[in-house]
C-alpha cells in the first residue's frame, strides 16, 4: 500500500482469480497483495466490475470511491481507495495485514 499525494488517496496491490467458484477476499499474498476471488469471468469487464465490488464490501465503502488505477487487463492490479477527509489509512493497512497469507496462483485459495 502506497500513500497518494494529498492524503485522500491510497493504492493497494490486487491479485485478482477470475472465474473462481465464488468471490470474496480470500487473503493477501506474500508480497502483500490482496488475494480477491470473483466468479465473473474476465470478459468485458466483468471481472473488474465485480473486483471492485468486492473490494467495496471489504473496506465497507461505496464503489464510487475505489477505481483500478493499473493493470485494468492483468490479474495483478492496483486499487486506488478515495478516503474521506481526515480519514487516516491505518485502518486499511491494518485490515490488511490482519489477512491470512495465501497463494496468489494456483489452486490451495479457493473459498
Amino acid at each position: 500500500m502506497t500513500a497518494v499525494p494529498g492524503p485522500t488517496r491510497i493504492l493497494i496491490q490486487i491479485w485478482v482469480k477470475p472465474g473462481s467458484k465464488r468471490s470474496g477476499v480470500l487473503g493477501r499474498s506474500l508480497t502483500s497483495a490482496v488475494v480477491v476471488a470473483t466468479h465473473a469471468r474476465a470478459q468485458e469487464g466483468a471481472a473488474n466490475a465485480d473486483l471492485l465490488a468486492q473490494i467495496a464490501e471489504w473496506l465497507g465503502l461505496a464503489k464510487s470511491r475505489i477505481a483500478i488505477t493499473r493493470g485494468s487487463k492483468s490479474r495483478h492490479k492496483v486499487v486506488s481507495v478515495e478516503l474521506s477527509s481526515g480519514d487516516s489509512s491505518q485502518w486499511i493497512t491494518e485490515m490488511i495485514a490482519a489477512l491470512p497469507i495465501v497463494e496468489s496462483s494456483g489452486g490451495s485459495a479457493t473459498l
